[in-house]
């Protein structure tokens, strides 16, 4: 590989032949200038020529961080996401990403950039939500060093913003029976006993079938989710993780909801007419079999909860409301992990751990309790 140095004007240049083009074979020169001495080029030039020797050398471009995306969102995560993550990140890095660094240059990105842009958005978002987009930049800016166009990821020297953890809002076993009893008759009845009773997320909840329930062996199987995406609508896809495909035993409360609903679309499908159901099998649908929307679940949750007069909170903290109901009751922590399809017991607990203190308190009045129930009386020895 061949180059020189020569001054030009009161400035000192070098210039390079770098490998031709692999995808043309057309030549390829380097030209950098601007150099005060010879000796300031003659070092530039060697530390090239050290990177191409090493093979880490990458070509400079005039592409912006909103190029890139635009690449990686196409070339990329169209590619590698389901449709429910891909248009999460796509609408993140649109409406977040974007519009604050999106001008910088790809090449020019510097961790001192990223860590004030998560200093600006802590100040209107949650630090779960920043993690998140921290989540993606990583990602993407990874596989940028993949593709060659950076000679190594900047988010690496960039620290995830602390998590602030939220206070966790739950009801209690008496508060879901009640709102249980408020939501009787409604069409929605089923997802929220569902919820109540397994913890089950939104998306597994709604895109429970009857095929996955055993009603001789009390249980359920979770295989495969309904959501909504703004580019496709209702999907209907595998779960997403290994741990969250999991066998889930229910009670006799759930099952006698279960078999209740099975009547109730047996009649449905009576009145409309095998030809014009759209059966897919789903325990929680319209009256026509059609999937039930994600966001109609919330509406009416938010309805039902006003009208309980119970103290407001999310559908998916009925999840939460569960596994309060698990660790209150003192089941162990691996089953809770599985039941609730975390990918591991730490999971889990970090998740929950706002529960122990109280539990910690229970368990050190269970033992004191029960030495003293088998305290051995010490009688004083006979004269």
């Amino acid at each position: 590989m061949k180059g020189k140095v020569f001054k030009r004007g009161k400035t000192w240049t070098y210039v390079v032949d770098l490998p031709p083009d692999q995808g043309s074979g057309k030549r390829n020169q380097k030209k950098k200038g601007g150099f005060g001495t010879q000796k300031e080029a003659d070092r530039a030039l060697v530390s090239l020529l050290a990177s191409v020797d090493k093979g880490d050398y990458v070509a400079e471009i005039n592409l912006t961080v909103a190029d890139f995306f635009d690449i990686w969102l196409k070339d990329y995560a169209l590619q590698k996401y389901k449709s429910t993550v891909y248009d999460v990140e796509e609408s993140i890095i649109r409406s977040r990403i974007v519009p604050v660094i999106g001008r910088h240059k790809l090449q020019q990105i510097k961790p001192l950039t990223i860590n004030r842009f998560y200093n600006g958005l802590l100040e209107k978002y949650s630090s779960d939500y920043v993690r998140h987009i921290h989540a993606i930049l990583r990602k993407a800016f990874g596989q940028a060093v993949k593709w060659e166009m950076l000679v190594s990821n900047p988010i690496d020297k960039v620290e995830a913003p602390k998590l602030r953890r939220k206070e966790m809002k739950t009801w209690t076993m008496e508060q879901c029976l009640h709102f249980l009893d408020i939501a009787k008759g409604h069409v929605h009845y089923i997802v929220y006993s569902l919820a109540i009773h397994t913890g089950m997320r939104k998306g597994e909840v709604l895109g429970l079938r009857w095929s996955d329930i055993d009603f001789e062996a009390k249980s359920l199987m979770i295989q495969q989710t309904v959501n909504w995406t703004p580019s496709k609508g209702i999907i209907i896809q595998d779960t997403k993780t290994s741990s969250s495909a999991r066998r889930i035993p229910i009670g006799n409360m759930l099952i006698a909801d279960l078999k209740h609903r099975k009547q109730i679309i047996d009649a449905d499908k009576q009145t409309i007419g095998t030809g014009h159901y759209k059966d897919h099998d789903l325990v929680c649908s319209y009256a026509n079999g059609e999937p039930i929307k994600p966001r109609r679940v919330t509406e009416t949750f938010s309805f039902l909860t006003g009208k309980s007069e119970l103290p407001k909170i999310r559908f998916h903290d009925l999840r939460h409301s569960h596994a309060s109901m698990l660790l209150n009751n003192g089941i162990n922590a691996k089953i809770g992990a599985e039941r609730l399809g975390h990918s591991s017991v730490q999971i889990y607990l970090d998740r929950y751990s706002h529960l122990l203190p109280d539990m910690q308190r229970d368990a050190a009045d269970l033992i004191d309790s029960k030495m003293q129930m088998t305290q051995i009386p010490i009688t004083e020895p006979t004269p």
